[in-house]
């Protein structure tokens, strides 16, 4: 265990000493939260904070169906988004098909008898874009509606009754100002260059011989792996803090919400990172490729998540960790709903077992140390 502490150490204090290192995770998206955060206010209020086109078809006549068309009046919510009205399900999904809405919100018929005699009932949401939030709306109003004991939402998610009125909802919070959405989306982009510590731990550096010396410790190979690799882990979460706190504090950017589920994020994200580096590594034969292969993913996960500018949304935006990482941190800033939470949450545990169990297989195949 000391030995283990050690290379731990000795990793954190090596990797803290590379100063061009250390500049680019930190001050480099520190530069470049301050210029977008600023000088694209225009474009993110032209596309994020453009109006969502929602459609809408609700079957039911009963309280519910009623209460919530008045919901919909909610001048936090016409700010938001732009309802349109159907007749029927399948004029909703044609509208979905030819690109006229982004969501469409379908309510059956008889659902508040339903709810008030028991049975269970079901709000189906369709639509790839927006889903998110539009089911964050959903769950807002039947967490507000004093009558419902609990209501399904899409997947059948539970949701409990609080004795508030509809008219209490405030939806102000759940628009990001620009200085936080790249303040969020910049650190997760930056920090899969992280991946580079993963890489060198698997991989010579050919002006190092660093492994070389390393490697006549009297150590297993594992425990000299994972010492590294916790090492670099803890470096790039204590640059994560001190880029959250520089933009909480100094750029005024909204960081608020749930500390354990942000630090949670930010930490399972970085040792992502590490992982996805020690997977890089065990595959391809020099360091510059595995830092070629990094900057890519770098470019890849941040542009289909949004980093670059938030039109640059993707359909493949789910296989990023990228994302499931930014659902998880504006969720908790801005009230999404728990089941969007819990999913993002199961995906990046997926990503961490996922990547681990590949990276230790291609290990035990091959690691490129020096025969000593």
């Amino acid at each position: 265990m000391r030995m283990l502490l050690s290379i731990m150490y000795y990793e954190f204090l090596k990797n803290i000493r590379d100063i061009k290192i250390t500049a680019i995770l930190l001050v480099f998206p520190l530069l470049i939260v301050l210029l977008l955060g600023n000088a694209m206010e225009n474009i993110f209020s032209e596309d994020v904070i453009k109006k969502i086109p929602v459609g809408f078809v609700n079957e039911d006549s009963g309280i519910i169906g009623e209460e919530f068309n008045t919901f919909l009046l909610n001048k936090h919510i016409t700010d938001r988004t732009e309802i349109e009205k159907f007749d029927n399900k399948e004029m909703g999904e044609k509208a979905i098909e030819k690109g006229i809405v982004d969501v469409m919100i379908y309510i059956p018929d008889q659902l508040s008898e339903n709810i008030s005699s028991g049975r269970e009932q079901s709000i189906t949401l369709y639509g790839d874009r927006h889903v998110e939030f539009i089911q964050s709306l959903i769950s807002g109003f039947f967490s507000s509606h004093n009558s419902i004991n609990a209501i399904s939402v899409s997947n059948n998610i539970a949701l409990p009754s609080r004795e508030e009125s509809v008219e209490r909802i405030l939806l102000d919070a759940s628009i990001p100002d620009m200085i936080d959405y790249y303040s969020v989306l910049m650190i997760l982009q930056v920090l899969i260059i992280g991946a580079i510590y993963g890489v060198s731990i698997v991989i010579r550096q050919p002006e190092s011989d660093m492994h070389l010396r390393l490697h006549t410790l009297p150590v297993s190979r594992w425990i000299f792996v994972l010492g590294r690799l916790v090492g670099s882990v803890a470096f790039l979460f204590v640059i994560s803090i001190v880029f959250i706190l520089i933009n909480k504090f100094v750029f005024q950017a909204n960081w608020d919400g749930n500390i354990w589920i942000i630090l949670g994020t930010i930490l399972s994200f970085c040792a992502i990172c590490v992982g996805m580096g020690l997977l890089i590594g065990t595959f391809v034969s020099t360091y510059s490729t595995g830092l070629m292969i990094v900057l890519f993913l770098m470019f890849f996960f941040g542009t289909v998540t949004g980093a670059v500018t938030p039109k640059s949304t993707s359909d493949i935006d789910i296989i990023s960790p990228n994302f499931h990482a930014k659902i998880l941190l504006f969720g908790t800033m801005y009230g999404y709903s728990k089941q969007i939470m819990i999913e993002s949450a199961l995906w990046l545990g997926g990503f961490i077992i996922l990547i681990y169990g590949a990276a230790v297989l291609g290990m035990k195949r091959r690691l490129k140390y020096d025969h000593i």
